[in-house]
């Protein structure tokens, strides 16, 4: 599995509400926003900030992020080990999005929610379902090997999905 480069691009005049730092800043030990704070851009893509709990897996930028199996934070904490997804009830089981940059254990920083984003896939066969299996990547979704959580949309050294219209939330 070779690492793909990774590039986010956003104006601060297309989002709807300020945010303290940029979307792939390594994280912060300190919250700057409230955990689950939202923003969104004129383009349909959305970015939440969150709490990272790391269960010895890392979160890098691209990687697929899932809901951890806690209670801190009203449910605004994510992992990058997929084992520790949790809770049927979340969409695509426990998915929550997809990091920004690395964040170190218990930092906080953003995961892309919603829209066009770049992602580091295991394979990337074009217009097929993709789901968080692996750590760190996403992999083609095939049955019984969970849910499809996007769609990717081109292969480059830059892998592109798109997700789901519906928005995704902790529950």
């Amino acid at each position: 599995m070779a690492a793909t480069a990774f590039a986010l691009t956003y104006k601060t005049n297309e989002l709807d509400k300020p945010v303290l730092n940029a979307f792939d800043t390594t994280g912060t030990a300190a919250a700057v926003h409230q955990p689950g704070y939202t923003v969104r851009d004129t383009r349909g893509r959305e970015w939440m900030y969150v709490q990272h709990a790391s269960s010895d897996v890392a979160a890098v930028a691209g990687a697929p992020a899932v809901f951890a199996q806690c209670t801190a934070n009203d449910g605004m904490v994510v992992a990058a080990d997929v084992s520790d997804g949790g809770g049927a009830g979340y969409y695509g089981a426990a998915f929550a999005g997809v990091f920004m940059s690395v964040l170190a254990d218990l930092s906080y920083g953003w995961i892309q929610t919603r829209g066009d984003c770049l992602i580091r896939a295991s394979t990337a066969p074009v217009a097929q379902g993709m789901t968080p299996l692996l750590d760190g990547y996403f992999s083609v979704t095939t049955a019984g090997s969970g849910r499809c959580v996007a769609i990717l949309q081109e292969a480059t050294t830059a892998d592109v999905i798109s997700f789901p219209n519906a928005t995704l939330t902790a529950g």
